[in-house]
């Protein structure tokens, strides 16, 4: 990957105007970049003990330039592989056989030959309108009511749920695997359009849930009701994800007068953005994490989207990667790109992490790169966490002896020699 390019840019530094015309000069100069925004942010925002210092921003601007220059120096490689059923998940039908799962797993010495987490399909309903979704669950905590997770919800494209093996299901395991989360693909259209092939079906499904962000919230918060009551979830933990359209149910859900206090982020995900979504509430609770490709026509314009979002009181994020088409993460498709798929799963789940730290009331820099390479305890840690194994296994990622070159020393010293000369990469803080 030749000169790739990160630019990490205060919402209230630079204008998106000049983010845009950046942008465009990126693409025409045929660059490999990453552009993300913060919002509210002044220039300076990681400088320590000035009026523009941020310290959330700050941490997550770091997660995403360690992850970076790691891939810059070949400590990690980009992309992604759906995980594989009797190997990676189980499919279950019935608490029995979630039961008979767990009790092959802990008689099993081979592990890594167990499936460790169950997809379970769930019907429920929106006010009597049938709905089939999938809950995807880590087998570690099924059957003890003690154990309690943080939660995801997942919304479909415009294909439908697609059944307990479909792609939604798929990226539910990852989350419950990584987390650990529970996790939930939300249906939308109905029991009756669970996977949906037809080209004019999905226009007229798609449109008609556009239409009427009411309905399309009401279904979400559906689902969502159905984690309120899991006995494994922790309420006060909850997030919701949407793929495509599904990206534009979580913008829809953030922007509604019903959001559940619960729910601490929405992340749309190649979501249709535009035209802008109708506001219900400027009281926006939910934080807005936006993971787009670069020619993405369904983003939108980026100056508009960020004038709309700073109409309300929420605090947002935006990340948008170079020659990403709509759709990037769905893999076995011709607008899958390892980079941007790597790339937005790394930043919604650090945020995920990062929000249920906080919620839990521990120190939001516990990544074990942030760890490392920032010295937050003012010591050197030579071990990996967990946390940290599990994103680059999930990711498919490669990792190189920690003993003989650690990342966190990499980057604690001559930060912007490594930046700006060996990876030229760019920070605009």
């Amino acid at each position: 990957m030749p000169n790739p390019i990160l630019v990490l840019s205060g919402g209230a530094d630079d204008t998106g105007t000049a983010v845009e015309d950046l942008e465009s000069r990126l693409v025409e100069a045929n660059s490999t970049w990453q552009i993300t925004r913060y919002s509210g942010i002044e220039h300076g925002f990681t400088v320590f003990d000035t009026p523009a210092y941020d310290e959330w921003v700050d941490h997550r601007s770091w997660n995403e330039m360690s992850t970076f220059l790691m891939e810059v120096f070949n400590e990690i490689e980009y992309g992604s592989e759906p995980p594989i059923v009797d190997i990676d998940y189980h499919v279950a039908d019935s608490d029995s056989e979630i039961a008979t799962a767990v009790e092959r797993m802990s008689m099993s010495n081979d592990t890594d030959m167990v499936a460790t987490v169950a997809v379970e399909t769930i019907m429920y309903d929106d006010n009597g309108f049938a709905l089939e979704g999938y809950l995807a669950m880590p087998m570690e905590g099924e059957g003890d009511d003690n154990q309690l997770y943080p939660a995801v919800i997942i919304v479909p494209d415009w294909d439908g749920v697609d059944g307990p093996t479909g792609y939604e299901a798929e990226r539910a395991v990852m989350m419950a695997k990584e987390g650990p989360y529970v996790a939930m693909v939300a249906d939308i259209y109905g029991t009756e359009y669970t996977s949906v092939e037809e080209f004019d079906m999905k226009i007229k499904l798609s449109t008609k849930y556009r239409s009427d962000p009411d309905l399309f919230v009401g279904r979400i918060q559906a689902a969502i009701n159905m984690l309120i009551d899991h006995p494994n979830v922790d309420t006060t933990q909850i997030f919701v994800a949407g793929y495509c359209l599904g990206g534009t149910g979580t913008i829809d859900y953030a922007f509604s007068n019903s959001t559940f206090e619960g729910v601490k982020a929405v992340v749309p995900i190649h979501g249709g953005l535009a035209p802008l979504r109708s506001i219900q509430s400027s009281d926006v609770e939910p934080y807005i994490l936006i993971l787009s490709g670069g020619v993405d026509d369904a983003h939108g314009n980026t100056t508009e989207l960020e004038m709309h979002l700073d109409s309300t009181d929420a605090t947002w994020e935006i990340s948008r990667y170079s020659n990403a088409q709509h759709g990037f993460t769905k893999w076995g498709t011709a607008a899958y790109q390892e980079m941007a798929d790597s790339r937005s799963w790394s930043s919604m789940m650090s945020l995920f992490r990062d929000l249920t730290a906080i919620s839990d009331n521990t120190p939001t820099m516990t990544d074990a790169n942030d760890g490392e390479a920032m010295v937050v305890d003012g010591t050197d840690s030579s071990s990996e966490s967990s946390s940290g194994k599990n994103d680059d296994e999930a990711m498919g990622v490669e990792g190189t002896d920690s003993s003989e070159s650690s990342s966190g020393k990499i980057l604690l010293h001559g930060i912007s020699t490594v930046v700006v000369a060996a990876a030229a990469a760019t920070m605009l803080l």
